[in-house]
């Protein structure tokens, strides 16, 4: 992706937005429509269509691309463990058989995104160990977040389980 001052602009915009929805659900507004209603015709009176559309457009394309790559990369170890008719051919690199068939990933024009500063985006087929360390490394902090958030959810469930309530919201009211 090229990187030009539309792109920082739009980019800064949905910042802004992100902090004017913080802002109202601070104040106490919890109803997402009412939020939405609000934060909408300010964004509409300041900015271009472009800016709000651009960020939200790029993350869609960004999910619908790793959810094909994902699905891809699943198919590449599904297929060496299939051992039925439905079994690709061996592959013609004697040194490859009994490894993944990378082989969809590789002609695909896909890309992962690696950590950097900033944040690259590498075909898949192209990646280097270095790469791979960093998409690792990527993946652990958002596993390690992951793993944070289930703690907190598995002390919430102990909280009501001791206090013998139905929710966490009884336990303070």
């Amino acid at each position: 992706m090229t990187v030009t001052a539309d792109t920082v602009a739009a980019e800064e915009k949905v910042f802004q937005i992100a902090a004017r929805v913080r802002e109202l659900i601070e104040q106490g507004v919890t109803d997402s429509d009412t939020i939405a209603e609000t934060v909408l015709p300010e964004i509409l009176s300041s900015t271009s269509p472009f800016d709000i559309l651009f960020p939200m457009i790029r993350s869609h394309v960004e999910v619908t691309r790793r959810a094909l790559v994902r699905a891809m990369e699943n198919q590449a170890w599904m297929d060496r463990e299939d051992t039925g008719e439905s079994s690709p051919p061996a592959p013609s690199n004697p040194a490859m058989r009994g490894r993944p068939d990378f082989s969809g990933l590789l002609n695909a024009m896909v890309t992962i995104r690696v950590k950097g500063q900033p944040t690259r985006e590498v075909p898949w087929g192209k990646m280097t160990v270095q790469d791979h360390k960093d998409r690792i490394e990527m993946l652990e902090t958002i596993i390690a977040g992951n793993f944070q958030t289930v703690l907190k959810h598995q002390e919430a469930i102990r909280i009501i389980q001791a206090d013998g309530v139905s929710c966490l919201e009884q336990c303070y009211f």
